[in-house]
């Protein structure tokens, strides 16, 4: 890996929800795309050209085309299918080879570079869909470090953008999950409950493929009292019931500004704001659905009126929850490749 100028000055666009096709409808998109000739052009599945393709959409881009450098608030997973290409990071670069994933948490600047023949397979999720069950996914083997950690805690629990290979067996077997989604997705009125649990079956296989090749634990390595923590908070959140550091400190047998130091070292976060942010985030997966108004969902989390949640989702999520549910509206059906630009010289 070599080291390189940082990319983030040149992160001129980052790719919105709309140009990747997440959306509260569709909150995980499955997209591929494959070198080729002539100008920049999606392919459909009924068009027969790629038999053996058979999920997601699929854009045909031209040969060696550049990828500009870009950055998003979504998680994406790149699964290098066939070819060669370079994953350029503020960490350095790294060769890609089939069988290849790559998952690039929110804020990461990343570009990659294709060659020879390349086709990737990309899977872009809005983190906060997945907010409401991080106790059942808190003890499968490194699905919250690899997969949910960027968006829960502030702090590098990578020392680089984590990259691991797929066997054979464990492609044709993410496949089943991949046809899945793209399919689901296909449809007019898809389903969130099916998506949401193919999406998790991809994760756990990815998670245990790369535990299988990490050569160090892959937990998070919290004390046993700050995971106690982290599970009693998501308790409070979704009962209403008011949160108190002291509390939280007693049941940890601790001071609370030692509990509260702990904390912080762990999560990156003091107490009270992770509570905070916490909350904003059950508040984001409550806004994914159209039908729910922003006062319903501030009733529902504990809020004392919309203008209360507003304040702390500003706060959190850097725009207004009303900025929020538009970018999220899903306006558009037909993704592109993150980060290709529409017109290719």
């Amino acid at each position: 890996m070599n080291p390189r100028p940082a990319l983030v000055p040149a992160c001129t666009y980052p790719p919105s929800h709309e140009r990747v096709g997440i959306s509260g409808r569709r909150p995980v998109r499955v997209s591929s795309w494959m070198d080729g000739s002539g100008e920049l052009r999606r392919v459909m599945p009924e068009s027969g050209e790629f038999p053996g393709w058979h999920y997601g959409d699929l854009v045909f881009a031209p040969e060696r085309q550049d990828r500009l450098p870009h950055a998003h608030d979504f998680y994406e997973i790149c699964i290098v299918r066939k070819g060669v290409a370079i994953h350029r990071t503020d960490f350095g670069d790294d060769r890609l080879v089939p069988g290849t994933v790559v998952v690039i948490a929110p804020r990461i600047a990343h570009a990659i570079y294709g060659e020879r023949g390349l086709w990737q397979t990309n899977v872009y999720y809005l983190a906060e869909w997945l907010s409401d069950d991080l106790g059942a996914y808190w003890n499968q083997s490194a699905l919250v470090p690899l997969f949910l950690a960027a968006a829960l805690f502030r702090g590098p629990f990578h020392h680089a953008v984590p990259q691991f290979s797929l066997s054979n067996e464990e492609l044709d077997s993410i496949d089943h999950e991949l046809t899945d989604i793209g399919r689901e997705c296909d449809s007019e009125h898809p389903s969130q409950a099916f998506l949401k649990s193919s999406l998790m079956k991809l994760l756990i296989k990815l998670s245990r493929a790369y535990a299988r090749g990490a050569n160090e634990e892959v937990g998070l390595r919290f004390r046993e009292e700050i995971v106690q923590a982290v599970e009693l908070i998501e308790q409070l959140i979704l009962q209403c019931e008011p949160f108190n550091v002291a509390s939280l400190a007693k049941k940890a047998g601790v001071s609370p500004g030692h509990f509260s130091a702990l904390f912080r070292e762990a999560t990156g976060w003091p107490p009270s704001d992770y509570y905070q942010r916490r909350r904003v985030q059950h508040a984001s997966r409550l806004l994914l659905n159209p039908r729910r108004t922003i006062t319903n969902v501030a009733h529902e989390l504990g809020y004392y009126d919309a203008a209360h949640l507003c304040h702390f989702f500003k706060q959190h999520q850097k725009m207004s929850a009303t900025e929020y549910r538009k970018q999220c509206s899903g306006q558009t059906h037909a993704p592109t490749p993150c980060g290709t630009p529409k017109q290719v010289p």
